[in-house]
């Protein structure tokens, strides 16, 4: 069991956390914490308690959410075209880009159009936050290679030999000198 101010520490952080986009050090100082631990969230972040509270807070429904209304981001764009493409075309070339066509407006000079487009950095960004955040990234993976491990045993003993006698040689050529 954990006291009761560190407590309130925590709901302080995880309220901050929520409200300022995701940044769990300034949150942490803002709660009070030290410079010292703020600046290893991830000390906070494995406790029980802040995953309790996170549960709480931002449970996993509400995550999923936020994931369906990310995969549908998008913001407006337009761009400029040429008076030799017809209307259709236009369409046509917005529809083949994936964006959805809201207006399209000419002048005696040249069109217009406006359109929806995926916003892919904000998607990354907010899945990124959240992720981490849940911790929900794999550590880093450390692969070793064992060179030997294929190896037959005569192959071992062969390589061992090659080794010695590299060995004897340097022994021989470092004491002559």
């Amino acid at each position: 069991m954990y006291n009761k101010r560190m407590s309130l520490k925590r709901i302080k952080a995880v309220s901050n956390v929520l409200k300022n986009g995701g940044n769990l050090s300034k949150a942490m100082r803002d709660a009070g914490y030290s410079k010292i631990y703020a600046d290893n969230p991830q000390k906070m972040k494995r406790t029980l308690s802040f995953q309790q509270l996170l549960d709480k807070h931002l449970p996993d429904s509400k995550v999923v959410k936020i994931h369906g209304g990310l995969l549908n981001a998008s913001h407006l764009d337009n761009i400029q075209f040429s008076l030799v493409f017809t209307d259709e075309e236009i369409k046509e070339m917005i529809k083949a880009a994936g964006c959805k066509l809201l207006k399209i407006k000419r002048t005696e000079r040249s069109g217009y159009a406006w359109f929806m487009i995926s916003d892919n950095r904000a998607r990354d960004a907010a899945l990124d936050k959240i992720y981490k955040l849940r911790g929900h990234y794999a550590a880093e993976k450390v692969v070793q290679v064992n060179p030997v491990k294929e190896m037959t045993d005569d192959e071992l003993n062969e390589e061992l030999k090659t080794i010695e006698s590299e060995q004897k040689q340097r022994k021989q050529t470092t004491g002559s000198k």
